[in-house]
């Protein structure tokens, strides 16, 4: 994360945010029964967020304006989606991997709900700690052609087309229905609310091959 546009000052800051390290929450002597929190709420220390480092290059660069984010359960894939016409894959260390093309006007996306891979380190089977089910290694973008176009996060091609009748020109979200395994995706539309039952996908790519 950084500062962009107009800086004032010769250098601006840059931090980076890991969601594998500790979040906590200190103990404290005024605590109200039976929630157990303080009149202020919980004062959580997030050991995840690094300091902030002076940078003097590249920020005022605001030529690409960011729409979304999207980050997996594990913090190993994130995205970003820029207002132009493409998806940017990250890892932890928010080094870029790869891009998508999608298309503008329509910023949502999300993951799988079982995402659990990273974009681009040497990745095993159960690459991130994951299931190793590489049909899980998927992110949903909404298109400006009245479609959600699916890609692979590690090698980033697309594996599916799915048509809806309007564009998703709002919020995406993927959400599973722990009874039956079934995932839905939700959208807002111009004309409201659409709620896609997903289908099983299959990916073509083969497990993520070592990197050299």
């Amino acid at each position: 994360m950084g500062e962009g546009g107009n800086v004032s000052t010769a250098f601006a800051r840059v931090m980076s945010y890991s969601a594998k390290k500790l979040l906590s929450t200190p103990a404290s002597s005024c605590t109200l029964t039976p929630t157990l929190l303080t009149d202020a709420g919980s004062d959580d220390q997030d050991f995840g967020m690094s300091p902030g480092v002076h940078v003097s290059d590249f920020i005022s660069n605001t030529g690409v304006h960011v729409v979304s984010i999207a980050t997996n359960f594990n913090g190993l894939t994130n995205l970003v989606r820029a207002g132009t016409d493409s998806t940017y894959y990250l890892d932890e260390g928010l080094r870029l991997w790869g891009t998508s093309s999608v298309g503008s006007a329509t910023p949502g996306m999300d993951m799988n709900y079982n995402h659990n891979f990273e974009p681009g380190p040497s990745c095993a089977v159960n690459c991130g700690g994951g299931s190793g089910n590489i049909n899980e290694r998927m992110v949903f973008t909404a298109s400006p052609d009245t479609s959600i176009r699916v890609f692979d996060t590690f090698f980033f091609n697309q594996q599916k087309k799915i048509a809806i009748r309007d564009p998703i020109i709002g919020p995406l979200r993927v959400a599973l229905d722990a009874s039956t395994g079934q995932q839905y995706l939700f959208g807002i539309t111009t004309r409201g609310l659409v709620v896609v039952s997903l289908p099983t996908i299959t990916n073509t790519n083969p497990q993520a091959p070592s990197r050299r």
